[in-house]
């Protein structure tokens, strides 16, 4: 069994002409071993809000910010070298949680504020890492992700969207 922590550089992709800043995440995944080269993989990734760029209406200013939370649960498909080095895939199927915020200003004429909505679904992921073994029971790691979560808000806005996270994480591993 293996716990890894990492934490990550995400960029984020709605589709259209979104611009959101980079964001942070920190994933935690549990790996239970099936044969020395493939393991069940289970994991939870939280990250910030990403915030969209000031946009400007004929109305006022608008900013969007997204944020998720997921469940991740796959497998865990590996290579030892001879040495301290291993590279491993990550790919299964996530469940999650986006919550989208909009802080509107109406140019002084009436009072802005904060919409927030939320919604879940499913999606998945595929992630490619390379470690190398510190000891037996600890390694350090740089880790590629590629998240998909499918149909954000539909029935819920006239625009729903797929929203794709890129990232790029370190982190450490602790074998049992």
């Amino acid at each position: 069994m293996q716990v890894d922590v990492n934490g990550s550089i995400t960029f984020l992709d709605a589709g259209g002409n979104d611009d959101f800043e980079s964001g942070r995440a920190i994933s935690v995944f549990f790996d239970y071993n099936l044969k020395p080269w493939l393991a069940l993989d289970a994991g939870l990734i939280v990250s910030d809000k990403a915030q969209d760029k000031i946009r400007t209406d004929i109305v006022g200013t608008y900013q969007a910010s997204l944020g998720t939370r997921m469940l991740l649960l796959g497998i865990k498909p590996r290579y030892q070298f001879d040495g301290p080095f291993e590279i491993y895939g990550r790919t299964g199927l996530t469940y999650w949680r986006t919550e989208i915020e909009v802080e509107e200003y109406f140019n002084d004429v009436i009072p802005g504020g904060v919409a927030t909505n939320s919604d879940k679904g499913y999606g998945y992921y595929l992630n490619f890492g390379a470690l190398h073994n510190v000891t037996q029971q600890v390694s350090v790691q740089i880790e590629l992700s590629y998240i998909q979560q499918l149909d954000v808000f539909e029935g819920k806005s006239n625009y729903p969207f797929d929203l794709t996270i890129t990232g790029i994480g370190i982190g450490i591993g602790y074998r049992f």
